[in-house]
């Protein structure tokens, strides 16, 4: 055989080496206003909406290499009246690339714990306790009022609030990464930044308590009349809080 045929063989291979199956999933459930909400995913994105509605919608892409892995890829709900919880299984046993992009609706005022593994996470709208994990990926909250727990290992951490509760606790971490969080010009609490390789900046006029600059940076302050605490952290990257708001869009 020559040469030139065995080329042509291979062209026409690999394109059907790399072709991808996939299949959509939706579903919608009801829950109450202030119910709970958690989403786990492994690979792939996760892009959750708050609207007013008492009601959860479910929309997914799966998607894998070959059809018996996209077959064996789950989905799984567990759902009550109060408490909705999503999980995603990927196949076992398998060297082939498997994910799952979710996009999902909850009410407002529900308490959300949104996770992936390899993948952005992106909340926005969220009005009740926020907690918002990924390890390789980004994190993006935009207009969020409620108290939010988010971190990453290796991505950016962006959040944007559009009113702050009164008390609280707020933590923002990455390893690999920087940390920007957008507040109101009304803004009050007490703030708390470190980062190992980086900078520290703050849009406002805060009264620094107790601060350290140079390789490895940290600050203390507080800003107005006091209220929530926010907690600040990186180890490579940027620290930033803004009073110029949209900086976690998508």
């Amino acid at each position: 055989m020559s040469h030139r045929l065995l080329l042509s063989i291979s062209l026409l291979v690999a394109p059907l080496a790399l072709a991808e199956v996939s299949e959509e999933f939706h579903r919608s459930l009801p829950l109450v206003s202030n119910g709970e909400f958690s989403v786990s995913n492994v690979n792939g994105r996760v892009a959750v909406t708050a609207w007013d509605r008492d009601e959860v919608e479910i929309r997914a892409v799966k998607t894998a290499e070959r059809q018996d892995d996209l077959d064996n890829l789950r989905i799984e709900i567990e759902a009550s009246y109060d408490c909705i919880v999503v999980s995603t299984h990927l196949p076992r046993r398998t060297n082939h690339d498997a994910s799952v992009s979710y996009e999902i609706s909850v009410p407002r005022s529900a308490e959300v714990k949104a996770k992936t593994v390899n993948g952005a996470l992106f909340v926005q709208g969220s009005g009740g306790e926020l907690f918002a994990n990924s390890v390789n990926g980004r994190v993006e909250l935009s207009d969020v009022s409620g108290e939010v727990h988010a971190k990453t290992v290796n991505g950016s951490l962006s959040a944007s609030f559009a009113n702050l509760p009164s008390s609280g606790e707020h933590h923002f971490s990455s390893v690999n990464g920087s940390v920007r969080v957008a507040l109101p010009s009304s803004a009050s609490g007490s703030f708390e930044a470190k980062t190992v390789n980086g900078r520290i900046r703050t849009d406002f006029p805060l009264q620094v308590h107790k601060a350290r600059f140079g390789p490895s940076s940290s600050m203390d302050g507080t800003l107005g009349s006091g209220g929530g605490a926010f907690e600040l952290n990186t180890v490579n990257g940027s620290i930033r809080i803004s009073n110029d708001g949209g900086i976690a869009q998508r």
